[in-house]
C-alpha cells in the first residue's frame, strides 16, 4: 500500500500512457487487467460509469458459487476526476492520430489506454522501474494502487462490505450474507470513490505546491 508521501511523489509523475493508466486504477480500485482491456464502449459519460464485462473480471469465487450464479458486470461509479482523465486521455489520442496523419477516428471498440504508438499497454516492469528511478519510491507494483485505493476508501470512512463492492468481490458479507443481500450500494460507491479520488487530488496538489 502506497502513503501519503509516496502518493505525493508518485501521482505528478502519472502523466502519460502508463502513468495516465494507473492514475485510472487508483481512482477505480480496479485491476491492471480490467483497466488496460478497457474500450470506450464500456464507459457511459452521462451516467458516468465504466461497465467492466463478465469475461474482462477476475473470479476468485469458489467453484460451487460459480455453479449457482454466473458472473456479473461490474459497474463503477466515475468521480469527476476519473471523468476529466478519460476527457483529457481521448483528446490526446485524437491529437496523436492527427499528428500521425491518420484519418480513423476513435470508436467505441477502440482501448481507453494505449501507448505512444496506439498498441495496448505493456512492458509494466520497464515503466515501474523508470517511475522508480525518477521519484525514489521502491517496492511497489501496479497493484499497490489496487491497495492503495481500498485502504484510502477504508481511511475515509468507507465500511468493509464497502471496500468490497469497490474491489468488485462478489461475496459482500461472506457467502451466507451475499446470498440475502444483493444490494450493489450503489450510491455509497460513488461517494466513496469521489471522496477517494478528491483526496488523491489534494495529495498531488499539495506535491506541486511543495
Amino acid at each position: 500500500v502506497l502513503t501519503e508521501v509516496e502518493l505525493a511523489a508518485l501521482l505528478p509523475t502519472f502523466k502519460s500512457h502508463h502513468g495516465v493508466c494507473a492514475k485510472f486504477m487508483l481512482l477505480t480500485g480496479a485491476r491492471i487487467t480490467e483497466t488496460t482491456a478497457a474500450t470506450w464502449s464500456q464507459i457511459d459519460l452521462d451516467s458516468k460509469t465504466w461497465t467492466i464485462p463478465p469475461e474482462n473480471l477476475k473470479d476468485t469465487r469458489a467453484l460451487q458459487a460459480r455453479r449457482h450464479k454466473p458472473k456479473q458486470a461490474l459497474v463503477i461509479p466515475l468521480s469527476r476526476q476519473a471523468i476529466q482523465l478519460l476527457t483529457d486521455t481521448r483528446e490526446a489520442e485524437t491529437e496523436r492520430r492527427q499528428l500521425n496523419g491518420l484519418q480513423e477516428e476513435i470508436n467505441k471498440q477502440d482501448l481507453l489506454f494505449v501507448g505512444p504508438r496506439g498498441a495496448k499497454l505493456g512492458n509494466w516492469d520497464r515503466w515501474l522501474k523508470a517511475t522508480t528511478a525518477k521519484t525514489g519510491i521502491t517496492g511497489w507494483s501496479a497493484h499497490a494502487l489496487r491497495r492503495t485505493t481500498a485502504t484510502l476508501a477504508g481511511n475515509l470512512g468507507a465500511a468493509p462490505h464497502l471496500v468490497s463492492i469497490i474491489l468488485g468481490h462478489s461475496n459482500v458479507g461472506g457467502q451466507l450474507v451475499a446470498g440475502y443481500n444483493q444490494s450493489t450500494y450503489s450510491s455509497e460507491h460513488q461517494q466513496i470513490l469521489q471522496d477517494v479520488a478528491d483526496k488523491l487530488e489534494a495529495i498531488e496538489i499539495g506535491a506541486s505546491n511543495g
